[in-house]
C-alpha cells in the first residue's frame, strides 16, 4: 500500500514538472510602459493572422514596442498566455491572462503596498463573476454585477446599487445588526419606486410608493392600513370605488341620489333666471 502511494506520488510530481515544462517562455516579452514594468507573451505572428476577430471584443496586440487595445481589431501580434505588471517598487501590480488577444480567467490587481484591490473572471473575453474591489482592511468596497448590469457600492451602513445606462439608483440602510433598516428608490433624483421602513428584527415600518417624486399607488402603515395615492393625491382605485359603491346601505344611496336632484334642481333654476 505503502509503495503504492509513494509510485501515486511520483507520478503526479512528473505529471507537475511536466506541465511546467510545456509553458512556453521563449516568447516572453518585456517593457516599460510610463511608471510600470510589463511582462507578457504573444502568439506566433502567422497564428495571430489566422485569428477571426469579433467587432464587439476588445484585444489586446503588441507592435513597436507597445501594448495595444483595440475594439473588434489588431495591428500586431495578439496577446497569449501569461500577463504581469509591476510598480516602480517591483511589486505585482496586475496577474492575469490573455487568450488569442482576450482576457481569460482570474485577473488579480494589488495596491503598491502589496495588498489585494481588486479580482475579476473572465472567460473568453467575457466578465464571468462579479468585478469586486477591497479596501485595506479587506472589505469589500464595490461589486459590479456583471449579469445585472449594475454596481454595488459599500459605504459603512449603506449600501448603494446604480444601474448603468440608467438613472436608477437604490439606496439600503443596515442596522448593526446587518438588518436592513431603509430602502430607498430613486429615477432622476427622485423618489421612485416602493420606500420600505423596517424595525430592528425585520418587522415592516412601512411602505411608501411614489412616482416623480409624489405619493403614486399603494400605502402602508405599521398597522397594515392601506391608502392609495395618484400623484400625489390621494386615491380610490377602480376595483375599490366599484365594490364599496355595492356595500353602500340603501339609506346611503338614496341620500346621495335626493343630493344630487337636489343639485341638479337649483342649477336648473339658476339657468332659467
Amino acid at each position: 500500500m505503502t509503495r503504492l502511494i509513494i509510485s501515486s506520488l511520483f507520478m503526479f510530481s512528473l505529471l507537475v514538472i511536466y506541465a511546467q515544462e510545456e509553458v512556453n517562455y521563449s516568447n516572453l516579452r518585456s517593457l516599460r510602459d510610463g511608471e510600470s514594468f510589463i511582462r507578457f507573451q504573444v502568439m506566433e505572428l502567422g497564428d495571430s493572422k489566422k485569428v477571426n476577430l469579433k467587432e464587439d471584443v476588445v484585444y489586446s496586440w503588441f507592435k513597436s514596442q507597445r501594448v495595444m487595445t483595440t475594439e473588434g481589431g489588431a495591428s500586431g501580434v495578439l496577446l497569449d498566455g501569461i500577463y504581469e505588471e509591476f510598480y516602480p517598487n517591483s511589486q505585482l501590480k496586475v496577474k492575469g491572462a490573455y487568450k488569442k488577444g482576450v482576457k481569460h480567467g482570474r485577473w488579480m490587481h494589488w495596491k503598491e503596498d502589496g495588498k489585494l484591490l481588486k479580482k475579476v473572471h473572465w472567460r473568453n473575453g467575457d466578465q464571468i463573476k462579479d468585478a469586486i474591489t477591497y479596501s485595506d482592511e479587506g472589505k469589500v468596497l464595490t461589486q459590479e454585477d456583471f449579469s445585472a448590469n449594475k454596481k454595488t457600492y459599500y459605504y459603512g451602513d449603506k449600501i448603494i446599487r446604480a444601474w448603468k445606462d440608467s438613472t436608477e439608483v437604490e439606496v439600503i440602510h443596515k442596522y448593526e445588526n446587518g438588518q436592513t433598516k431603509r430602502v430607498e428608490r430613486f429615477e432622476n433624483d427622485s423618489l421612485d419606486g416602493s420606500q420600505l421602513k423596517y424595525s430592528p428584527n425585520g418587522e415592516l415600518i412601512y411602505l411608501k410608493s411614489y412616482k416623480n417624486g409624489q405619493l403614486h399607488g399603494k400605502q402602508i402603515d405599521k398597522e397594515g392600513n392601506k391608502t392609495y395615492f395618484k400623484n400625489g393625491e390621494p386615491h380610490k382605485p377602480l376595483l375599490r370605488r366599484i365594490f364599496s359603491k355595492k356595500d353602500k346601505p340603501e339609506e346611503v344611496e338614496s341620500e346621495e341620489k335626493e343630493k344630487k336632484n337636489k343639485k341638479k334642481e337649483n342649477q336648473d333654476e339658476s339657468e332659467k333666471d
